[in-house]
């Protein structure tokens, strides 16, 4: 009797030599090293193939401490025999171990490292000088690299077309430490005290207002170092990942004068811009990808211990979101939470307007229109428009377009 198939154990070493050779890529250079390269004489044998090795891809996620991972790297990338077009190293990489990788290979395309904080800018430019053939790199939360690195980047890689520079900053509130022993990266706050419950406490505060409607923290001169270094390097750009950076919307303006090609634009955590209405709009209309600050972080393509703590409001329910902003005042649903990001803007879209709350003495530092935009909120009410409170800037005129088109309101 023929055994059947579901007893019938596979063989693993009768599958064609270059299907063993999909199967096998799907894994880190660890494990293949380690692991699966010891499973037959055939898995060794493709793992010895110079071609094999085209990526190196050296995942550490710091459950094995006890491995020597540099070594590992340079045992790999001796076996591609200079074939070697693709690296990612996370949580080891040195200046050592670049220069090392470049006086192997001139011809690396894609390189990406994480957490790598014994990484320097000399080390960074140095390597960046040696791949002129460099068409993607990323670069996110190495502590040692600065816009210095990312302007010699932009000089030495003509071809780049994708650049990553995600950092762990994140602002929690508008009032930062004014000692001048703050850690840059973080903005001042100690994340190990955090207040889990935090963001739960907020949204039971009936007088709770989120942070971005305030004032923004204080901006220092080198808030847009990156930016300035991103636009005056790297002109030929086609997508631009700058998580956690501390760029204002000065910064942003010069990256889109500058960089006519990009095509996706990744801005989450980035907690300093404002984004207003010529912003958004140049962003919506040039740019087919495109984050917000406050849009979620899923998928961004790392994990910061900043993500912990960044509340994650466009993960709320449509309803709780339409109570929160309901808090707001009119002048600060207009100007500022609908651009936060997409979900906050169709919501404010689909609010009743009802309600005209407005008052000039809250909003001392604005320079727009405010007849202007309390005739814009009657007109989106479409006939819904119940209250209306406009303080310091009411007029004969305003009040007749507003009674032009309601019978029933009632004014303070």
């Amino acid at each position: 009797m023929a055994e059947s198939g579901r007893c019938r154990k596979r063989n693993w070493t009768e599958l064609p030599d270059e299907l063993t050779a999909v199967i096998l890529s799907r894994l880190g250079a660890v494990e293949i090293l380690i692991s699966a390269q010891k499973a037959c004489m055939k898995w060794r044998k493709i793992s010895k193939d110079p071609l094999f090795w085209g990526k190196i891809d050296m995942r550490n996620d710091g459950t094995l401490e006890e491995l020597d991972y540099e070594d590992m790297f340079r045992h790999a990338f001796d076996r591609s025999s200079g074939n070697v077009v693709d690296i990612n190293i996370e949580r080891f990489g040195t200046d050592e171990l670049l220069d090392f990788i470049t006086k192997s290979s001139s011809t690396i395309r894609r390189v990406r490292l994480l957490s790598c904080n014994k990484v320097w800018d000399e080390g960074l430019s140095t390597m960046a000088s040696k791949l002129r053939l460099l068409e993607e790199l990323d670069v996110s939360l190495c502590v040692g690299i600065s816009h210095e690195a990312v302007k010699a980047v932009g000089r030495s890689c003509p071809l780049l077309k994708s650049f990553k520079f995600n950092k762990e900053w994140c602002r929690f509130s508008d009032v930062e430490s004014e000692s001048e022993e703050y850690d840059s990266d973080y903005g001042g706050f100690d994340f190990e005290d955090m207040d889990e419950d935090y963001a739960n406490a907020l949204l039971n505060d009936p007088d709770f207002v989120p942070h971005f409607v305030h004032a923004p923290a204080p901006v220092r001169k080198d808030e847009n170092a990156d930016a300035i270094a991103v636009a005056g390097t790297m002109q030929g750009l086609h997508h631009l990942q700058l998580c956690g950076n501390k760029l204002t919307d000065d910064g942003l303006r010069k990256i889109l004068d500058s960089c006519p090609h990009l095509d996706s634009l990744d801005l989450r955590l980035c907690f300093n811009l404002n984004m207003g209405i010529d912003l958004e709009t140049r962003c919506a209309e040039r740019i087919k990808r495109f984050w917000l600050p406050h849009d979620s972080i899923e998928g961004k393509g790392f994990t910061s211990r900043s993500d912990g703590y960044c509340f994650k409001w466009v993960e709320l329910p449509d309803d709780v979101t339409m109570s929160i902003l309901s808090r707001l005042g009119t002048v600060h649903i207009l100007d500022t939470a609908q651009w936060v990001c997409m979900k906050w803007r169709k919501i404010c879209k689909k609010m009743k307007w009802n309600t005209i709350d407005m008052c000039k003495d809250c909003t001392p530092r604005i320079t727009f229109d405010l007849d202007k935009m309390c005739r814009h909120v009657v007109d989106l009410s479409c006939g819904n428009l119940v209250h209306v409170n406009v303080e310091g800037f009411i007029s004969n005129e305003l009040l007749k377009y507003i009674t032009d088109r309601y019978v029933v309101c009632s004014f303070y």
